[in-house]
């Protein structure tokens, strides 16, 4: 089980005329579910959303943000600041939740659609 919290649009992009948007968000962890060695209680993820038809979002990636400055303010490729997850969290239910779910939960969290209807993110 594990719970969202920490949620911020961080910015958006136009391809292909769909709006992809990369929220990060941080989440509460009753077991370590993506690194065995990984003793945090909350582990940061990037999940990136693509607009569809209808004005909503589906789930394209979440990425595990593992990223540390003091690593990777250069180019270290012995360190995978940003590893794809996607279907761990979601291919054995870790989350107890589908995507549809999960990407409802990411936007209804504070601030986090407002955010991303206004365009404000990172600047």
């Amino acid at each position: 089980m594990s719970r969202i919290k920490n949620a911020r649009f961080m910015r958006a992009m136009e391809a292909n005329g769909k709006v992809i948007a990369e929220v990060e968000f941080s989440m509460e962890l009753n077991e370590p579910m993506l690194d065995k060695s990984s003793t945090a209680p909350e582990q940061k993820f990037i999940a990136v959303l693509e607009s569809n038809e209808d004005s909503s979002y589906h789930l394209r990636q979440i990425f595990k943000n593992d990223s540390d400055m003091e690593i990777d303010w250069y180019d270290n490729a012995q360190h995978e600041a940003y590893v794809d997850v996607t279907s761990s969290m979601f291919g054995d239910s870790r989350l107890n939740m589908d995507r549809e779910s999960f990407v409802l939960d990411v936007l209804d969290h504070e601030g986090v659609r407002v955010d991303m209807e206004s365009g404000r993110g990172e600047r």
